[in-house]
């Protein structure tokens, strides 16, 4: 379990459902009154309103979560023509987080990531800012001892990266490599973050493989485990660092306002005799509220401006486990 430094423990599911705590509506909702929700406030989100939206063609059935993962809407990277044009982009001072920052801010409604075209394979790549910060409370637990450290074997010829990474839900390790590297030293560090792609074998990241080789093809899941191998890469690198960063690095406020959307929202629902209930948000419901949330707050106040990837260890100095 982890928790902000500073932040009050908030009520729990169950009290909400007897009545105790103070309900926040909808209309009011926006990324500043969720930060400023107390500790015994929460927010509830009525049935009638569908913060799942789906592309044209496809609807929810019985796991609109599940459906919304593989075919929401996503806030899309524009594709470039080569990885030249890549390179002359990169000389022009503009880089991936500079993609990332305007891609967010251009955003209209919930969507299921940020996704971007690999030169290399064509496939997709999508990331998510819900993974992004348990990549940042990965880290805050492998740096405050709760998980072993993982194995991080450096090619430098290959700008290649081999890592262990542990899990926080079981005693399993995932290991794969991260590959290519955005360094220094390439000859094409900006193309490189378009390419940049691991392998692991967590359960979302199967999942998602596994749903979007049936139903679309070619697109991969950049799953908490990659982000935060990816900053512990960075940092591991003393000569040939990292000078692209594919990975929006949520800061301490994103990270509180994650854990009050996941904690301080309650989803109304209706089963099929027309009756409400009330459940906490699925990690699906989780990404699309952090994307409403964000078209209130500004994107430097909630993400850093990091090419090096180093600032995710220092945003994981703010959890403690």
């Amino acid at each position: 379990m982890v928790q902000i430094v500073g932040m009050t423990e908030s009520i729990g599911l169950k009290d909400i459902r007897e009545g105790r705590g103070k309900v926040t509506l909808w209309s009011e909702y926006d990324g500043k009154t969720v930060l400023n929700l107390a500790a015994n406030e929460y927010l509830e989100v009525p049935s009638r309103l569908n913060i799942l939206p789906l592309k044209r063609g496809y609807f929810p059935g019985d796991s609109p979560s599940r459906k919304f993962l593989k075919y929401g809407l996503h806030a899309r990277i524009h594709d470039l023509d080569s990885r030249e044009e890549a390179a002359k982009h990169y000389e022009q001072g503009i880089g991936f987080q500079d993609r990332i920052e305007a891609i967010v801010n251009a955003a209209a409604g919930p969507q299921r990531g940020i996704c971007w075209t690999s030169f290399r394979d064509r496939r997709h790549r999508i990331a998510r800012f819900v993974d992004m910060v348990e990549a940042v409370e990965l880290l805050a637990c492998i740096d405050k001892g709760k998980l072993p450290a993982p194995r991080i074997d450096k090619l430098e010829l290959e700008l290649q990266n081999v890592v262990d990474m542990p899990s926080r839900s079981d005693d399993d390790k995932y290991n794969f490599v991260l590959r290519p590297m955005p360094v220094k030293e390439s000859e094409n560090p900006a193309a490189d973050a378009f390419d940049l792609r691991a392998d692991c074998h967590c359960e979302d990241s199967q999942f998602h493989s596994e749903a979007n080789r049936r139903y679309k093809g070619g697109e991969d899941l950049m799953c908490a485990h990659i982000a935060a191998a990816f900053g512990l890469a960075a940092e591991s690198r003393t000569s040939n660092t990292v000078v692209q960063n594919p990975f929006a690095v949520p800061r301490e406020k994103m990270i509180r306002l994650k854990e009050k959307v996941a904690k301080q929202t309650i989803i109304v629902k209706r089963d099929r005799q027309g009756k409400d209930f009330r459940e906490s948000p699925t990690k699906a419901e989780v990404e699309a509220l952090l994307w409403i949330a964000m078209k209130e707050v500004s994107y430097r106040e909630m993400f850093y401006r990091d090419d090096t990837a180093l600032k995710m260890l220092e945003a994981a100095e703010c959890i403690k486990v």
